[in-house]
């Protein structure tokens, strides 16, 4: 699930699996962290100002056409390379952004 699955329910699984069979509590957590980073990178590319524009919907099916033929986490994958920045750097600002949020 962790290798092959092209979804986001993929790492939902896998860590819900780990957890209930011992695996480190840290695994656990990079793998959810890592969902929701990819997550927010791979939804916040289809989000759009005007959903009720030509624009906007020619985007939206763009994003759902990308979506479906290639999977959520690809298409968060692409975002991560373009970024410039590891996922391990993704990470750690989501966490400190968690964080923060979390005060």
């Amino acid at each position: 699930l962790l290798d092959n699955d092209d979804y986001f329910v993929g790492d939902s699984v896998a860590a819900h699996i780990g957890e209930k069979i011992g695996w480190d509590v840290a695994r656990v957590q990079f793998i959810r962290d890592k969902k929701n980073v990819e997550m927010s990178l791979a939804y916040d590319d289809g989000s759009i100002s005007n959903v009720y524009s030509c624009e906007g919907l020619a985007k939206s099916n763009q994003w759902l056409r990308d979506s479906f033929s290639k999977g959520d986490r690809a298409r968060a994958r692409e975002r991560i390379a373009k970024s410039g920045k590891t996922l391990a750097t993704h990470i750690e600002e989501y966490r400190k952004a968690r964080q923060a949020t979390d005060k």
